[in-house]
């Protein structure tokens, strides 16, 4: 009588043996508690932008750099009016502007503001022109 065995690994066994151990320890896993609401009222997404004032003094250096840039542009702070500001964290703050310029129209702007303070204009679309970076 010729008999052919096959030969079952030892990780298999281990991990179905794992399983059943782990799976008779007890009941269902409880849910994890869910975090409270932020008091601000507005929800937080993660990864996503969250509204802020404009003047918040948080995103400082991220005003000051956009209104810099746009005088540079021949648009001086007076003609410049940021109705509202959103920040998302990454390696530092990505803070999105919008507002209007008095002669030129809608204003969209996102400034990476560092950790450090430093800050630096992305992007800057004026009367949906994009202004900044020069193509």
């Amino acid at each position: 009588m010729n008999r052919r065995y096959i030969s079952v690994p030892a990780v298999t066994i281990t991990a179905a043996l794992a399983f059943m151990v782990c799976s008779c320890t007890g009941g269902p896993t409880p849910e994890p508690a869910s975090a409270p609401a932020p008091d601000s009222g507005s929800e937080i997404l993660p990864g996503g932008y969250t509204a802020i004032d404009p003047a918040d003094p948080v995103i400082e250096p991220a005003r000051t750099a956009l209104l810099a840039l746009l005088n540079d542009l021949g648009n001086p702070a007076a003609q410049v009016v940021l109705d509202q500001a959103a920040t998302q964290v990454v390696a530092g703050l990505n803070v999105r502007f919008a507002g209007s310029v008095s002669g030129a129209g809608t204003l969209y702007a996102v400034v990476y503001q560092g950790f450090d303070g430093s800050a630096e204009v992305s992007e800057l679309t004026v009367g949906g022109s994009l202004v900044y970076p020069p193509e």
